[in-house]
């Protein structure tokens, strides 16, 4: 007997499932075939028929659900960005739990801040180029950054005696951005990578994490 398992496009297969739920599933599956396409290439330069090869799926159904590819792709970005900020949010608790002291807060963020953008940098870059000219990408991507700035400076304030001086929040604050600049540079978000000379990024966070730690705890 032929079998058809795996092949969800399959007549047979697609009978087990009520119309709903055959629609739902092809729906997901033309979300994940773009969402893997922008991680394979780094970028939206692929075709709605490349979606609908990966996906499994027809073009006609593309477009019964979105009038362009600029609205599938926005849609993907968008919920990848919610993807990312919920594992943002993770990392800030589990940083939270585990940080004893202000260096420890800021070696264990700038390690897991490091890993979040390694393990999604081709989604952010993708998303960071159309925000250019996508007006709705671009304030949910602003949010996001705002997001950011105030996880980041949760985990700062989280040790108020050990920040130097008066201004505990304009330092947290300057601390993130330097991190993220410092970070987005070693992924190739929003520049490219410094190709001048070859950078052990592993041994770079650490001693970023210590002018972090240094610049915080200075009392002007």
């Amino acid at each position: 007997m032929p079998s058809f398992h795996g092949d969800p496009e399959h007549p047979a297969a697609a009978a087990k499932l009520p119309e709903q739920d055959r629609s739902k599933a092809s729906h997901e599956r033309m979300i994940a075939a773009t969402r893997q396409l922008i991680a394979h290439h780094g970028s939206d330069d692929f075709t709605l028929k490349d979606v609908a090869l990966a996906g499994k799926v027809s073009v006609g159904s593309i477009y019964l659900r979105y009038p362009s590819k600029d609205r599938l792709i926005r849609t993907v970005l968008s919920l990848e960005l919610d993807r990312i900020a919920a594992e943002e949010e993770q990392m800030i608790r589990n940083v939270l739990n585990k940080a004893f002291n202000l260096a420890e807060a800021v070696a264990l963020y700038i390690e897991g801040y490091g890993h979040l953008l390694a393990a999604n940098a081709l989604i952010l870059r993708t998303a960071m180029n159309r925000a250019e000219h996508d007006r709705e990408l671009s304030d949910i991507g602003k949010a996001q950054a705002e997001h950011s700035v105030a996880a980041a400076m949760q985990i700062f304030l989280a040790f108020p005696e050990e920040i130097g001086g008066p201004r505990k929040r304009a330092k947290a604050d300057v601390a993130f951005r330097l991190i993220f600049a410092a970070l987005a540079r070693e992924f190739g978000l929003g520049a490219t990578r410094d190709s001048a000379r070859w950078i052990d990024w592993a041994a770079f966070r650490k001693e970023l994490a210590l002018a972090c730690l240094a610049y915080l705890q200075h009392a002007p």
